[in-house]
């Protein structure tokens, strides 16, 4: 079975691709899934087992590492500039 929304690929059959799992517990994910699945190089994914199989879906975006850095940052500036004079003082050479 392959369904795209959630990601969830079981059982073994013609249509099929396989992988063998690497000491480390790594496996790729045939190139024709992820294009199918839109599983870009660095999407973050979960794996959810539900006790016969695996299933992996993307992460919520909302977690990804920009999220993360945007929160830590965000009201961190100090000072009063307005969003014109930042862009006048980017602009400058």
């Amino acid at each position: 079975m392959f369904r795209h929304g959630n990601l969830a690929l079981t059982g073994k059959g013609k249509d099929m691709k396989s992988a063998r799992i690497t000491s480390k517990g790594q496996v790729t994910i045939p190139q024709e899934i992820r294009g199918q699945a839109g599983l870009l190089s660095h999407t973050e994914v979960e794996f959810i087992y539900d006790g016969k199989a695996v299933r992996i879906v993307r992460a919520d975006r909302k977690a990804g590492r920009g999220a993360r850095l945007v929160a830590r940052m965000r009201g961190r500036g100090s000072g009063n500039l307005s969003t014109d004079q930042i862009t006048a003082m980017t602009r400058r050479r």
